[in-house]
């Protein structure tokens, strides 16, 4: 079916009820045989891996099917940690449900340009990438993640912890929060062909996780890496004071290099939000674009999410079968130049746009958190002043 601009991607469920309503586990993990295998050896898996820090010629007829049989592998290796993945988020789910915990958990695969990037920009090699699956879980409170993090270290995973890394009582400067485990996937009978495979696991707070939805949200619209601290100045550091303050709300440590005192981080918050007229901006966002939902199958457990700043327009396709999904993703890659195109994989699509804001441009919750720091209500002023699109047509000629 297909929805015009604008219309409800699900039936109308507050953040809150997601967070609290039983997950439906349907066919979570499907049949083993639908996943992708790793169809190539290791020795030209690491080859791949040297190839891609590069730029990859295509002078001759010779260098367009050796760029082919690149990104081939590389695909295929990726694609390959789709089942671990499934397996690890379904275990994830369970401890959700531990101790009538409430939160929503999801699953997606790093898109190959943010793969190219991040073995451009440092010595992590293809072979050897932790979190080209990664799993999330965005728990109603931080006790609630807390105790994710202590079921994980007390022998809640039949997995192996490889990486255990704390940024809720260790923030970044950023001021990018959340804990973080990688582990590394132990395989049942049968399952040979995905042993090794590592998955990164993402516990955070519903706040925590607004705050990064609304850092990617600004960094598309702008054109900038915000989330990797490249960027305007001005919204980076708009950013770390916003995550002190919400580190407040929660009891947990400030961000570095921010103010202690909470007056003189809130002067510095309201004087930003109008050098950046950041209250306006991200309001925009929110009207900007526009959602095109496309569901082929009404048992989607696997969806295809692009943001087009050209179309201003979102774009949604869901799967029942992850092969079918893992073709669409390699295939809207490759063809859609300047459209961020992503994978994910949620429990039924009432649950995907709590899970993915970031992707929906859905900076709402921010947004109320940063109009509460400075005592701002702006509805009057936002009509005024209208909406400005502006911006949107000089960013997207980036």
């Amino acid at each position: 079916m297909i929805h015009q601009p604008g219309a409800p991607i699900s039936t109308p469920q507050s953040a809150d009820a997601l967070l609290n309503s039983p997950d439906d586990w349907g066919e979570l993990i499907g049949d083993m045989a639908d996943y992708p295998v790793f169809e190539f050896t290791t020795n030209e898996l690491v080859r791949v891996g040297k190839a891609l820090r590069s730029s990859i010629p295509v002078r001759t007829d010779a260098d367009y099917e050796a760029a082919i049989r690149i990104f081939q592998v590389a695909y295929s290796w990726r694609d390959s940690h789709a089942y671990p993945m499934n397996r690890i988020r379904r275990e994830l789910l369970s401890n959700v449900r531990k101790g009538k915990k409430s939160g929503v958990t999801s699953a997606r695969l790093k898109r190959m340009e943010s793969i190219k990037r991040k073995l451009k920009n440092s010595t992590t090699k293809l072979n050897q990438m932790q979190d080209l699956g990664g799993c999330r879980a965005i728990m109603s409170t931080y006790d609630q993640v807390q105790s994710m993090v202590s079921l994980y270290r007390n022998g809640g995973t039949v997995h192996t912890i490889k990486v255990d890394t704390d940024y809720i009582d260790n923030p970044r400067n950023s001021g990018y929060r959340g804990h973080h485990f990688v582990l590394e996937f132990h395989p049942q009978t049968g399952e040979d062909a995905f042993a090794r495979r590592r998955v990164e696991v993402q516990i955070r707070t519903r706040l925590q996780h607004a705050w990064s939805t609304a850092v990617e949200a600004v960094g598309t619209a702008r054109g900038e890496e915000l989330k990797s601290g490249f960027g305007n100045s001005g919204w980076l550091r708009f950013f770390a004071l916003m995550a002190s303050e919400i580190a407040q709300q929660e009891g947990c440590p400030i961000v570095p290099e921010t103010p202690f005192q909470r007056s003189d981080r809130v002067t510095e918050i309201a004087d930003l939000e109008r050098k950046l007229d950041a209250i306006l901006f991200l309001d925009n966002i929110n009207e900007a674009f526009q959602v095109t939902n496309l569901i082929r199958d009404p048992f989607s457990k696997f969806f295809v999410i692009q943001i087009d700043n050209e179309s201003r327009e979102i774009r949604l396709q869901g799967f029942g079968k992850i092969g079918r999904a893992s073709d669409a993703y390699a295939r809207e890659e490759k063809r859609s130049s300047g459209v961020n195109t992503v994978l994910v994989e949620v429990d039924k699509v009432g649950s995907l746009k709590v899970a993915y804001p970031n992707y929906f441009m859905d900076v709402g919750l921010f947004l109320e958190q940063v109009r509460k720091v400075i005592n701002i209500n702006d509805t009057a002023s936002s009509a005024t002043r209208g909406y400005d699109f502006t911006w949107l047509r000089d960013y997207r000629k980036r």
